[in-house]
């Protein structure tokens, strides 16, 4: 193996993310707990549902519970930063990618298993996905890479090195 060619990613959440989530969520959390604690009037959305005072009360102690939870999930997440740490490696022989979400193993992926390559695109954020011979599926979230250039370095790599995905232009 070229030692040149290896290349490690790291894969994790930002902590831009994590920050804005947990600022917004906790914020939530807490106007809605204050809203359920001094309301004593009624809700009414759009003219069409209304609630009575308690009925509003609740639906404030109801929001301000699913946002604690939120903001929970994105303090799991700097934990995961920090305390699982992730990454991938791309080499001439194949790719190593976390054995699962929290764990700091990896699987190699030897290019000759690959068998399929496919990248969906979510309100913005990309999914690289590759099926292995053995039936097992990968992904791979462009969000949790260093940047755009990391991914489609990935994908190109994973797609031109695989000898069971047919080439782009045969598709």
């Amino acid at each position: 193996m070229n030692p040149d060619a290896r290349r490690v990613y790291a894969y994790r959440p930002s902590w831009k993310t994590l920050v804005l989530a947990i600022l917004f969520f906790s914020t939530g959390a807490g106007g809605l707990a204050y809203a359920a604690s001094v309301n004593t009037k009624g809700l009414r959305f759009l003219r069409l549902i209304e609630m009575s005072p308690a009925g509003a009360t609740r639906f404030y102690v109801i929001g301000g519970g699913i946002f604690g939870v939120l903001a929970l999930v994105a303090v799991f997440g700097v934990w995961r930063r920090l305390a699982r740490p992730q990454r991938i490696t791309l080499d001439d022989e194949g790719l190593e990618v976390p054995k699962s979400f929290l764990s700091r193993e990896g699987v190699l992926v030897p290019f000759s298993h690959i068998i399929s390559v496919s990248v969906t695109e979510v309100t913005g954020d990309r999914f690289l996905k590759i099926g292995v011979r053995d039936g097992r599926r990968h992904s791979i979230t462009q969000s949790l890479l260093p940047s755009r250039q990391a991914f489609d370095e990935i994908h190109e790599a994973v797609r031109t090195k695989s000898p069971l995905v047919p080439p782009l232009d045969t598709l």
